[in-house]
Protein backbone atom coordinates (compact mmCIF):
# COMPACT_ATOMS: atom_id res chain seq x y z
CA UNK A 1 0.00 0.00 0.00
CA UNK A 2 1.20 3.52 -0.80
CA UNK A 3 -0.08 6.98 0.01
CA UNK A 4 -1.41 8.73 -3.11
CA UNK A 5 -2.23 12.40 -3.43
CA UNK A 6 -4.12 14.15 -6.21
CA UNK A 7 -2.90 17.24 -8.02
CA UNK A 8 -1.07 19.76 -5.84
CA UNK A 9 -1.58 23.21 -7.34
CA UNK A 10 1.15 25.77 -6.78
CA UNK A 11 -0.25 29.09 -5.58
CA UNK A 12 0.03 31.84 -8.21
CA UNK A 13 1.56 34.18 -5.67
CA UNK A 14 4.44 31.76 -5.28
CA UNK A 15 5.15 31.05 -8.92
CA UNK A 16 7.54 33.90 -9.55
CA UNK A 17 9.90 32.56 -6.90
CA UNK A 18 10.59 29.49 -8.97
CA UNK A 19 11.35 30.76 -12.44
CA UNK A 20 14.11 29.22 -14.59
CA UNK A 21 15.52 31.43 -17.31
CA UNK A 22 17.03 28.93 -19.74
CA UNK A 23 15.47 28.28 -23.14
CA UNK A 24 14.74 24.65 -22.24
CA UNK A 25 14.22 23.00 -18.90
CA UNK A 26 17.19 20.93 -17.66
CA UNK A 27 16.99 18.15 -15.09
CA UNK A 28 19.15 20.06 -12.62
CA UNK A 29 17.03 23.21 -12.86
CA UNK A 30 13.81 21.24 -12.57
CA UNK A 31 15.13 19.39 -9.50
CA UNK A 32 16.13 22.67 -7.82
CA UNK A 33 12.71 24.22 -8.41
CA UNK A 34 10.87 21.11 -7.19
CA UNK A 35 13.09 20.93 -4.08
CA UNK A 36 12.14 24.51 -3.16
CA UNK A 37 8.43 24.06 -3.86
CA UNK A 38 5.87 24.28 -1.04
CA UNK A 39 5.14 20.56 -1.16
CA UNK A 40 8.80 19.67 -0.60
CA UNK A 41 9.06 22.33 2.09
CA UNK A 42 6.21 20.56 3.83
CA UNK A 43 8.14 17.29 3.93
CA UNK A 44 11.20 19.01 5.38
CA UNK A 45 9.28 19.75 8.55
CA UNK A 46 6.94 16.75 8.41
CA UNK A 47 8.85 13.49 8.20
CA UNK A 48 6.66 10.72 6.87
CA UNK A 49 5.98 7.55 8.85
CA UNK A 50 6.40 4.12 7.35
CA UNK A 51 3.38 1.82 7.45
CA UNK A 52 4.50 -0.10 10.59
CA UNK A 53 5.61 2.98 12.53
CA UNK A 54 2.82 2.79 15.11
CA UNK A 55 3.66 -0.82 15.98
CA UNK A 56 7.42 -0.14 15.98
CA UNK A 57 7.04 2.80 18.37
CA UNK A 58 4.94 0.70 20.70
CA UNK A 59 7.46 -2.16 20.57
CA UNK A 60 10.18 0.31 21.55
CA UNK A 61 8.06 1.62 24.43
CA UNK A 62 7.75 5.11 22.98
CA UNK A 63 3.95 5.23 23.20
CA UNK A 64 0.88 3.13 23.89
CA UNK A 65 -2.01 2.48 21.57
CA UNK A 66 -5.46 3.75 22.40
CA UNK A 67 -8.21 1.17 22.71
CA UNK A 68 -10.07 0.62 19.51
CA UNK A 69 -7.33 1.72 17.15
CA UNK A 70 -7.64 0.59 13.56
CA UNK A 71 -4.90 -1.15 11.61
CA UNK A 72 -3.97 1.79 9.42
CA UNK A 73 -1.74 4.68 10.43
CA UNK A 74 -4.23 7.17 9.04
CA UNK A 75 -6.82 6.02 11.59
CA UNK A 76 -4.75 6.65 14.68
CA UNK A 77 -2.70 9.20 16.57
CA UNK A 78 0.05 7.71 18.77
CA UNK A 79 0.23 8.78 22.39
CA UNK A 80 3.62 9.21 24.01
CA UNK A 81 4.24 7.40 27.27
CA UNK A 82 5.42 10.67 28.84
CA UNK A 83 4.49 14.33 28.46
CA UNK A 84 7.89 15.82 27.65
CA UNK A 85 9.30 18.18 25.05
CA UNK A 86 12.17 15.87 24.17
CA UNK A 87 11.43 12.17 24.49
CA UNK A 88 14.24 9.58 24.41
CA UNK A 89 16.34 11.88 22.25
CA UNK A 90 13.53 12.50 19.76
CA UNK A 91 12.93 16.13 18.98
CA UNK A 92 9.16 16.04 19.22
CA UNK A 93 6.47 15.90 21.87
CA UNK A 94 3.11 14.16 21.93
CA UNK A 95 1.37 16.93 20.01
CA UNK A 96 3.96 16.62 17.22
CA UNK A 97 2.89 13.08 16.24
CA UNK A 98 0.23 13.02 13.56
CA UNK A 99 -1.54 10.10 11.86
CA UNK A 100 1.18 9.59 9.23
CA UNK A 101 4.02 12.00 9.99
CA UNK A 102 6.15 13.77 12.58
CA UNK A 103 6.10 17.54 12.88
CA UNK A 104 9.77 18.26 13.57
CA UNK A 105 11.01 21.41 15.25
CA UNK A 106 14.09 21.47 13.03
CA UNK A 107 13.71 20.92 9.30
CA UNK A 108 15.61 18.13 7.57
CA UNK A 109 17.16 18.03 4.10
CA UNK A 110 15.42 16.59 1.05
CA UNK A 111 17.16 15.45 -2.15
CA UNK A 112 15.20 15.59 -5.41
CA UNK A 113 16.26 13.62 -8.49
CA UNK A 114 14.56 14.07 -11.87
CA UNK A 115 14.07 10.71 -13.63
CA UNK A 116 12.61 11.97 -16.88
CA UNK A 117 11.23 15.00 -18.77
CA UNK A 118 8.61 14.77 -21.49
CA UNK A 119 7.22 17.41 -23.86
CA UNK A 120 8.12 18.74 -27.29
CA UNK A 121 10.65 21.55 -27.42
CA UNK A 122 8.28 23.73 -29.43
CA UNK A 123 5.63 23.55 -26.69
CA UNK A 124 5.51 25.62 -23.49
CA UNK A 125 4.84 22.67 -21.17
CA UNK A 126 7.05 20.01 -19.64
CA UNK A 127 6.07 16.99 -17.54
CA UNK A 128 8.86 16.13 -15.10
CA UNK A 129 8.95 12.79 -13.30
CA UNK A 130 10.93 12.93 -10.08
CA UNK A 131 11.85 11.05 -6.93
CA UNK A 132 12.75 12.51 -3.57
CA UNK A 133 14.30 11.14 -0.40
CA UNK A 134 15.65 12.09 2.99
CA UNK A 135 19.44 11.83 2.73
CA UNK A 136 19.81 11.97 6.51
CA UNK A 137 17.51 11.88 9.52
CA UNK A 138 17.97 11.89 13.32
CA UNK A 139 19.04 8.34 14.33
CA UNK A 140 15.89 7.31 16.21
CA UNK A 141 13.48 8.86 13.74
CA UNK A 142 15.06 6.74 11.00
CA UNK A 143 13.47 3.71 12.65
CA UNK A 144 9.97 5.01 11.95
CA UNK A 145 10.40 7.11 8.80
CA UNK A 146 9.75 6.27 5.18
CA UNK A 147 12.35 6.70 2.40
CA UNK A 148 10.57 9.48 0.54
CA UNK A 149 8.35 9.49 -2.52
CA UNK A 150 7.86 10.35 -6.16
CA UNK A 151 5.64 12.47 -8.34
CA UNK A 152 5.03 14.31 -11.58
CA UNK A 153 5.72 18.05 -11.82
CA UNK A 154 4.19 20.21 -14.54
CA UNK A 155 6.22 23.21 -15.74
CA UNK A 156 5.07 26.02 -18.02
CA UNK A 157 7.26 28.46 -19.94
CA UNK A 158 6.59 32.13 -19.24
CA UNK A 159 8.33 35.23 -20.54
CA UNK A 160 10.71 35.13 -17.57
CA UNK A 161 11.42 31.40 -17.70
CA UNK A 162 10.02 28.04 -16.60
CA UNK A 163 7.65 27.95 -13.70
CA UNK A 164 6.35 25.00 -11.68
CA UNK A 165 2.57 25.11 -11.83
CA UNK A 166 1.47 21.83 -10.26
CA UNK A 167 2.59 18.52 -8.78
CA UNK A 168 0.42 15.51 -9.55
CA UNK A 169 0.42 11.71 -9.27
CA UNK A 170 2.33 12.03 -6.03
CA UNK A 171 3.16 8.72 -4.34
CA UNK A 172 4.57 8.56 -0.81
CA UNK A 173 6.55 5.43 -0.07
CA UNK A 174 5.77 3.32 2.99
CA UNK A 175 9.08 1.45 2.72
CA UNK A 176 11.29 1.72 5.82
CA UNK A 177 14.14 4.17 5.85
CA UNK A 178 17.39 2.24 5.24
CA UNK A 179 19.49 1.64 8.36
CA UNK A 180 23.19 0.91 8.59
CA UNK A 181 24.35 -2.31 10.22
CA UNK A 182 25.32 -0.38 13.34
CA UNK A 183 21.88 1.26 13.45
CA UNK A 184 20.20 -2.12 13.00
CA UNK A 185 22.17 -3.53 15.93
CA UNK A 186 21.27 -0.52 18.08
CA UNK A 187 17.61 -0.92 17.07
CA UNK A 188 17.62 -4.61 18.03
CA UNK A 189 19.38 -3.83 21.31
CA UNK A 190 16.75 -1.23 22.24
CA UNK A 191 13.93 -3.68 21.50
CA UNK A 192 15.67 -6.29 23.66
CA UNK A 193 16.06 -3.77 26.49
CA UNK A 194 12.40 -2.76 26.25
CA UNK A 195 11.30 -6.40 26.32
CA UNK A 196 13.44 -6.96 29.42
CA UNK A 197 11.97 -3.85 31.05
CA UNK A 198 8.44 -5.04 30.36
CA UNK A 199 9.18 -8.51 31.67
CA UNK A 200 10.66 -7.03 34.86
CA UNK A 201 7.69 -4.69 35.24
CA UNK A 202 5.25 -7.56 34.77
CA UNK A 203 7.11 -9.68 37.32
CA UNK A 204 7.12 -6.79 39.79
CA UNK A 205 3.39 -6.26 39.24
CA UNK A 206 2.67 -9.95 39.79
CA UNK A 207 4.81 -9.97 42.95
CA UNK A 208 2.98 -6.90 44.22
CA UNK A 209 -0.35 -8.52 43.43
CA UNK A 210 0.60 -11.66 45.35
CA UNK A 211 1.89 -9.61 48.28
CA UNK A 212 -1.33 -7.59 48.33
CA UNK A 213 -3.44 -10.75 48.26
CA UNK A 214 -1.50 -12.03 51.26
CA UNK A 215 -2.05 -8.77 53.14
CA UNK A 216 -5.74 -8.80 52.24
CA UNK A 217 -6.01 -12.34 53.58
CA UNK A 218 -4.33 -11.27 56.83
CA UNK A 219 -6.70 -8.30 57.09
CA UNK A 220 -9.61 -10.77 57.17
CA UNK A 221 -8.09 -13.25 59.64
CA UNK A 222 -8.93 -12.51 63.31
CA UNK A 223 -6.13 -12.80 65.85
CA UNK A 224 -7.71 -11.24 68.94
CA UNK A 225 -11.02 -10.09 70.40
CA UNK A 226 -11.72 -6.45 71.21
CA UNK A 227 -14.91 -6.97 73.17
CA UNK A 228 -18.54 -8.05 73.20
CA UNK A 229 -21.58 -5.77 73.39
CA UNK A 230 -25.28 -6.37 73.97
CA UNK A 231 -28.04 -3.83 73.50
CA UNK A 232 -31.63 -3.49 72.43
CA UNK A 233 -32.44 -2.30 68.95
CA UNK A 234 -35.56 -1.90 66.91
CA UNK A 235 -36.57 -3.37 63.58
CA UNK A 236 -39.31 -1.70 61.53
CA UNK A 237 -40.53 -5.15 60.52
CA UNK A 238 -40.02 -7.23 63.68
CA UNK A 239 -40.10 -4.65 66.43
CA UNK A 240 -37.76 -4.84 69.39
CA UNK A 241 -34.55 -6.72 68.70
CA UNK A 242 -31.81 -8.01 70.97
CA UNK A 243 -28.37 -7.49 69.46
CA UNK A 244 -25.13 -9.21 70.48
CA UNK A 245 -21.95 -7.96 68.82
CA UNK A 246 -18.51 -9.53 69.06
CA UNK A 247 -15.70 -7.28 67.84
CA UNK A 248 -12.36 -8.68 66.68
CA UNK A 249 -9.33 -6.97 65.18
CA UNK A 250 -10.67 -7.61 61.63
CA UNK A 251 -14.45 -7.31 61.91
CA UNK A 252 -17.70 -8.13 63.64
CA UNK A 253 -20.07 -10.98 64.42
CA UNK A 254 -23.61 -9.70 64.85
CA UNK A 255 -26.34 -11.87 66.34
CA UNK A 256 -29.89 -10.53 66.29
CA UNK A 257 -32.93 -12.06 68.00
CA UNK A 258 -36.47 -10.96 67.33
CA UNK A 259 -39.91 -12.49 66.66
CA UNK A 260 -38.67 -13.97 63.39
CA UNK A 261 -35.89 -15.89 65.08
CA UNK A 262 -32.12 -15.56 65.31
CA UNK A 263 -29.82 -14.25 62.57
CA UNK A 264 -26.01 -14.39 62.61
CA UNK A 265 -24.09 -12.05 60.35
CA UNK A 266 -20.37 -11.41 59.85
CA UNK A 267 -18.99 -8.13 58.62
CA UNK A 268 -15.29 -7.71 57.79
CA UNK A 269 -13.76 -4.27 58.12
CA UNK A 270 -12.35 -4.73 54.61
CA UNK A 271 -15.96 -4.84 53.33
CA UNK A 272 -17.20 -1.65 54.89
CA UNK A 273 -17.91 1.26 52.58
CA UNK A 274 -17.58 4.91 53.60
CA UNK A 275 -14.49 3.99 55.58
CA UNK A 276 -14.51 7.06 57.80
CA UNK A 277 -16.97 5.28 60.09
CA UNK A 278 -17.74 1.65 60.81
CA UNK A 279 -21.40 2.59 61.22
CA UNK A 280 -21.98 2.63 57.47
CA UNK A 281 -22.96 0.04 54.89
CA UNK A 282 -21.45 -3.34 54.15
CA UNK A 283 -21.14 -4.53 50.56
CA UNK A 284 -24.57 -6.17 50.67
CA UNK A 285 -25.97 -2.68 51.36
CA UNK A 286 -27.29 -3.78 54.75
CA UNK A 287 -26.96 -1.24 57.51
CA UNK A 288 -24.80 -2.37 60.40
CA UNK A 289 -25.12 -1.29 64.03
CA UNK A 290 -25.99 2.42 63.98
CA UNK A 291 -27.89 2.49 60.71
CA UNK A 292 -29.77 -0.70 61.48
CA UNK A 293 -30.70 -0.10 65.08
CA UNK A 294 -30.84 3.69 65.48
CA UNK A 295 -33.30 6.05 63.84
CA UNK A 296 -30.32 8.04 62.46
CA UNK A 297 -27.33 5.97 61.42
CA UNK A 298 -25.00 8.91 62.20
CA UNK A 299 -26.69 9.66 65.50
CA UNK A 300 -24.64 10.02 68.65
CA UNK A 301 -27.74 10.02 70.81
CA UNK A 302 -28.31 6.27 71.13
CA UNK A 303 -28.59 4.46 74.44
CA UNK A 304 -25.40 4.03 76.49
CA UNK A 305 -25.24 0.37 75.45
CA UNK A 306 -25.67 1.24 71.79
CA UNK A 307 -23.06 4.00 71.90
CA UNK A 308 -20.62 1.74 73.74
CA UNK A 309 -20.95 -0.80 70.90
CA UNK A 310 -20.55 1.81 68.19
CA UNK A 311 -17.53 3.40 69.87
CA UNK A 312 -15.94 -0.01 70.40
CA UNK A 313 -16.46 -0.96 66.79
CA UNK A 314 -15.04 2.32 65.49
CA UNK A 315 -12.00 2.02 67.76
CA UNK A 316 -11.28 -1.46 66.41
CA UNK A 317 -11.91 -0.25 62.86
CA UNK A 318 -9.53 2.69 63.30
CA UNK A 319 -6.80 0.34 64.50
CA UNK A 320 -7.47 -1.98 61.56
CA UNK A 321 -7.11 0.91 59.10
CA UNK A 322 -3.77 1.82 60.64
CA UNK A 323 -2.48 -1.75 60.66
CA UNK A 324 -3.62 -2.42 57.11
CA UNK A 325 -3.09 0.99 55.56
CA UNK A 326 -1.72 -0.71 52.42
CA UNK A 327 -4.98 -2.62 52.03
CA UNK A 328 -6.95 0.59 52.45
CA UNK A 329 -4.78 2.27 49.82
CA UNK A 330 -5.08 -0.65 47.44
CA UNK A 331 -8.84 -1.04 47.73
CA UNK A 332 -10.21 2.40 48.45
CA UNK A 333 -12.74 4.13 46.23
CA UNK A 334 -15.37 6.74 46.91
CA UNK A 335 -17.92 4.23 48.17
CA UNK A 336 -16.27 0.91 49.03
CA UNK A 337 -12.94 -0.77 49.58
CA UNK A 338 -13.66 -2.43 46.27
CA UNK A 339 -11.64 -5.65 46.51
CA UNK A 340 -13.18 -7.70 49.32
CA UNK A 341 -16.71 -8.46 48.29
Amino acid sequence: MQYKFVTYLIAALTLNLFGCGEADLSRNDAAKVIAESPIMQKYRANVLLQKDAVEIGETLGWWNKLNGWGAGIGNVTPILAEEVTTFKGLDFSRKDIKPNHFELKNEVTIDVAVTGITGKKETAHRAVEFEWRYPQLPPLIKRLATQGGSGLAIFRLYDDGWRLVEVTNEVLSESPYPLSEEEKQSFASDISSENARRAAAQEAAENAKRAFAERLSLSRTPTREFGSYTFEGHSATWGNTLVNVKVSDVGLQIETRDRSGTELKEVRFSQIARPDDAAGYDTADNLIIAGRFLSNKRSDKGSPDQMAAINGINKAFSEWKTTYADVVEGCASYRTWGCDR
